[in-house]
Order: C-alpha cells, then structure tokens, then sequence
C-alpha cells in the first residue's frame, strides 16, 4: 500500500503540469510559493522524513529544473522498494520503547498524503493561467471533479 500509495504522486503531478506554461514556473501570487518552490517542497519532504530518521537517501533530492522532479521522485521510490526489502523497516518500534521509530511505510505514506495539498495549489495555478479541466487516468481515487474549469475570475492579481 505505501509503495502503491508513493508511486502515485509521479502520474498526479505529471497530469497537473500537463501544458502548464514553463515560463511561469517561477510566478508568484501574493505570498504564496511559485510552482517551482512548490515542486521542490513536495520532492524534498521523503528525504527530510528520511534524516530525521536517521537514513538520508544516497542521492540528493534537490532540484534546479522541473524534469528533474520526476527523476527524483523515481530515485526515492526504488531507494523505497529497496528498504522495504529489509522487514525491520516496517515497523515501528525503536531501541527505546517509550518513542516510536519513524518506518519507512509511514514517510512513503506520509509523503503521499502531504503531496496532495501542493498539487490541489498547482491545480490554483492551472486557473489562474486559464488552462482546461485535468482529465485524470482511470485508476485514481478521485475523480475529475477534483478540478473545474480554468477560466474562473479570482479578482486582481496585485503584485508588490
């Protein structure tokens, strides 16, 4: 389920950033984060879960362009598959019983999880730049009311 569940975040986001404009990857509105620093979030939460465990992938997971998100995202998912091959990664319990210990399930799931809330901002992007509705592969668990169409006035985009 954890892998399922991680594995799913390439095709969400690759369905997202479908005909999304390269050049306002790095547009801001208001205070909110750009698309880019909202890509770089969301590929860099599995390997700050990982040092926080202690168990830094032997990559980095930085980026500098967008393709590269992608490649990432593929690097922690097999680093994922390969950890889980040891089944004392699946558990939570630590040398110290009065803490839990964070399992490699739980940062694949959790990563998932906190994945969805960037891409529903990026699906705010979409609007604002007036692209069409995401049409979204058969086999997600949502559907495609998950999104509406993007020429929705949002008001006056002011700019500091």
């Amino acid at each position: 389920h954890a892998l399922t569940s991680f594995r799913a975040i390439g095709p969400y986001y690759e369905k997202i950033l479908e005909g999304f404009p390269e050049n306002k990857y790095n547009d801001k509105v208001g205070n909110a984060l750009s698309p880019f620093e909202l890509l770089q979030h969301v590929v860099g939460t599995p390997g700050w879960w990982m040092k926080r465990r202690g168990t830094r992938f032997p990559f980095s997971s930085s980026i500098k362009e967008v393709p590269q998100f992608f490649e990432v995202l593929k690097k922690q998912s097999e680093a994922f598959e390969r950890y889980l091959e040891d089944e004392n990664e699946l558990y939570w319990k630590s040398k110290d019983d009065s803490r839990p210990r964070l399992s490699i399930p739980w940062i694949m799931i959790r990563s998932f999880n906190h994945a969805l809330h960037p891409g529903a901002m990026l699906i705010h992007y979409r609007h604002i730049h007036s692209l069409p509705p995401i049409k979204f592969d058969e086999g997600f668990h949502w559907g495609n009311i998950v999104d509406i169409p993007g020429n929705i006035w949002y008001g006056k985009v002011v700019e500091d």
